[in-house]
């Protein structure tokens, strides 16, 4: 008989794990991505047993109670086709569990300019995947979403610390067109300053299929991503709060809470639970 088990890695961590409590194993590494000098996701046993990684940060929470925040090697569909890759978890914000989906950072320069099938399949990073979250921008591929969860949970601010807007919605999206977007059963918990509370992601975004550079699904005449430094989004007609903002193109280069001129913050992230 194989005997399977949910096995956690831990590539770069914040804070030390209390001894009182199991935690996820801890590995020095060369660079991010490996595991002592392996691919991660490469690894199938552990002493001759065959095992397989958690599926979610909620999951290795709830197998290691005393996980920190960090990078951790995640498996989203277990023993399906998807490979194993590397993704930054909370495991302190609102009981834990959160799965980084999204995250882009203000002064980190440009976006992720991936293409369709990028956006799909790939760990998309802009910069280098670490355990200070301010430091790189991600978009992790989407066929991964819906595996993390139904809750999303949007953060946008000065920083992560410092948060001027979060919200949460029963969130999933449809690959059999386009990965349109639904949101439904908001929940505005912070709402520090600027006149909307409701994220244009909600309000404009919603209902909408993704566009890359490559694959034009918007309703604009000609393709948004383009006219946005390649970046990604649920375009409409072209956008009012995407998280890229205008990349290095026109508009800021930052995360937009809602429309294209004024409320934009240092830091905006996108997480699955």
């Amino acid at each position: 008989m194989r005997l399977y088990h949910c096995f956690s890695i831990v590539l770069l961590v914040s804070s030390v794990a209390s001894a009182q409590q199991p935690a996820a194993k801890v590995n020095r590494v060369e660079a991010p991505g490996k595991v002592n000098s392996v691919e991660a996701g490469t690894i199938n046993s552990l002493d001759g047993v065959p095992f397989e990684y958690c599926k979610s940060c909620r999951e290795i929470l709830e197998k290691y109670p005393a996980s920190p925040d960090g990078v951790y090697t995640i498996d989203p569909d277990g023993s399906g086709p998807f490979e194993a890759f590397d993704s930054y978890c909370d495991m302190t914000t609102d009981g834990g569990g959160w799965t980084l989906v999204l995250l882009s950072n203000g002064p980190v320069t440009g976006c992720p300019q991936p293409s369709w099938e990028e956006v799909v399949n790939d760990v998309n990073i802009n910069g280098i995947l670490s355990g200070d979250i301010t430091s790189f921008d991600l978009f992790l591929g989407v066929k991964n979403w819906n595996l993390l969860g139904t809750t999303a949970r949007l953060d946008m601010g000065d920083s992560p610390s410092d948060l001027s807007h979060r919200a949460y919605y029963t969130f999933s999206l449809d690959p059999d067109n386009y990965y349109t977007l639904s949101m439904s059963d908001e929940s505005v918990t912070i709402h520090a300053e600027g006149t909307t509370s409701s994220p244009g992601m909600y309000t404009y975004h919603n209902g909408r299929r993704l566009t890359t550079y490559d694959a034009d699904h918007d309703l604009y005449y000609t393709n948004c991503s383009l006219n946005f430094d390649k970046s990604a989004w649920w375009f409409g007609d072209c956008w009012s709060g995407s998280f890229w903002g205008g990349g290095r193109e026109i508009f800021q280069d930052a995360p937009y809470w809602s429309g294209s001129q004024s409320e934009y913050f240092s830091y905006g992230s996108i997480w699955m639970k």
